[in-house]
């Protein structure tokens, strides 16, 4: 399954940008259906693309521990991530 047709972004809390000099990258976790916090996804988006890094079925919580960790990844490599409101 893949939410890419009209995704429901939930929460502003779990929508990063990240930058690196002129880089920029986006960790968003993206929901199924609004106000359900299963199914979800979680998307790295950069210029040449959005990649899927994980998902969940049935687990909560899931999908945000995942961004927050993929978030700390990126800031221990120099990047300066915010949150960011949903698009």
């Amino acid at each position: 399954m893949c939410l890419t047709q009209q995704p429901a972004v939930a929460q502003d809390d779990y929508n990063f940008g990240c930058r690196d000099g002129s880089r920029e990258r986006r960790i968003a976790v993206l929901y199924e259906r609004e106000g359900k916090s299963v199914p979800c996804e979680v998307h790295y988006i950069t210029d040449w693309g959005d990649t899927l890094l994980w998902q969940a079925q049935q687990q909560r919580g899931y999908c945000e521990a995942k961004a927050i960790s993929w978030v700390r990844r990126l800031s221990e490599r120099g990047w300066t991530c915010q949150p960011r409101a949903a698009d």
